[in-house]
């Protein structure tokens, strides 16, 4: 995978803005996962915000998509979001993101962990796909993100 420096930015909830580095570009060199990546959405059951890996809000939706055209889309729970991603091996990088500006009337907690989720997926470098979870790393090779495949119903 060829290295990039972009500066990137995220729109989300609020008019808040999130700086997000990342490079597109789709899943040029494929590798273990790649059909497995794009064989339909994942829904997030916890995600690494304010320092701490956290389940998702009861009553949200967090949701991601992959296509084989190297574009990645999703909900935050309150706002939809869309960029490119690459898949290079076990590299993976999510962005640049931009997402719609709607005021989230979910249930507390619902903005914080709506921004949490864009910057959890802009942090992302690394991948593991096992038993039906996607679980997305950070570089530290910390837990992002973990995803299950399908379910897309609010959690709880």
């Amino acid at each position: 995978m060829r290295a990039c420096r972009l500066p990137l930015h995220l729109v989300a909830a609020a008019a808040l803005a999130l700086p997000l580095t990342a490079c597109g570009g789709g899943p040029s060199g494929g590798g273990p996962g790649a059909t497995a990546l794009t064989a339909g959405p994942w829904q997030a059951a916890s995600v690494r915000w304010d320092g701490a890996d956290r389940p998702v809000i009861e009553g949200t939706v967090l949701t991601l998509r992959f296509d084989a055209g190297g574009q990645a889309s999703g909900s935050g729970g309150c706002n939809t979001f869309g960029g490119p991603y690459a898949l290079d091996g076990g590299q993976l990088r999510i962005g640049p993101l931009a997402a719609t500006l709607r005021a989230c009337a979910g249930p507390a907690g619902a903005n914080e962990q709506e921004a949490g989720y864009f910057a959890a997926l802009g942090s992302v470098r690394g991948l593991r796909l096992a038993g039906g979870l996607l679980t997305l790393l950070d570089a530290r090779g910390r837990t992002a993100v973990t995803l299950r495949r399908g379910r897309l119903a609010p959690i709880g």
